[in-house]
């Protein structure tokens, strides 16, 4: 098998498992066993072993020393309280950047990303519907063109989707959210700075914790 062949497997295996964990299905602490996804997708273990590093990387698996891996559990409302408190200032910065700056191609590209979030909830597909809220909002941190707010949201990301995933968000909820959205981007688009950042601070509350 070529490697351009091996590396399309690996990516395929890494949103598969993503996935997996992002719906529910694999849990925090449950293994993730290389032998067990060779067989399930027939295929060797080294993409196997590839997109498990790529996950690890990501944030949503660890490394048991000469063990296995497994998905990573979050730790409780002490982390989320943390969590929320630097989502919070570096969302609300993101928020505050783009109504200052932002182009009519900014605009468009957030919109469609905003567009593909409010389809997705029809799909009542939540790993689907959380990858895109990610997508939209690391988009946002990137269109700053400040790299460094861009680099800190990317890191937290995964562990944006762990709280998500151990607070079992009602599609109600998430619906609610994927709402936001949409506002948010107005008050972007509209250069209303003040708005922008207080929809998007509400936005950011809603999904993490009660107050910080």
């Amino acid at each position: 098998m070529s490697k351009i062949e091996q590396q399309s497997i690996a990516d395929q295996l890494y949103h598969q498992i993503k996935r997996k964990i992002l719906s529910g299905e694999l849990k925090g602490g449950d293994p993730v066993l290389e032998e067990k996804i060779a067989q399930d997708f027939g295929v060797s273990r080294t993409p196997v072993r590839e997109a498990i590093k790529r996950l690890e990387s990501y944030g949503l698996i660890r490394m048991r020393p000469r063990s296995h891996a497994e998905v990573i559990q979050f730790e409780g409302q002490d982390e989320a309280h943390k969590l929320a408190l630097v989502r919070l200032r570096i969302e609300a910065l993101v928020a505050e950047l783009l109504a200052g700056t932002a182009s009519e191609a900014d605009c468009q590209a957030l919109d469609e990303l905003v567009i593909a979030c409010e389809d997705s909830l029809a799909t009542r597909d939540v790993a689907e519907i959380f990858e895109r809220d990610s997508a939209l909002h690391l988009e946002m941190a990137r269109r700053t063109g400040n790299q460094y707010l861009y680099e800190i949201l990317e890191r937290l990301d995964a562990k944006i989707q762990l709280y998500r995933i151990s607070t079992c968000v009602t599609l109600d909820k998430i619906s609610e959210d994927v709402k936001q959205h949409r506002q948010i981007l107005t008050a972007i688009c509209q250069r209303d700075s003040a708005l922008a950042v207080a929809l998007m601070e509400t936005h950011i509350l809603g999904l993490s914790v009660e107050k910080v």
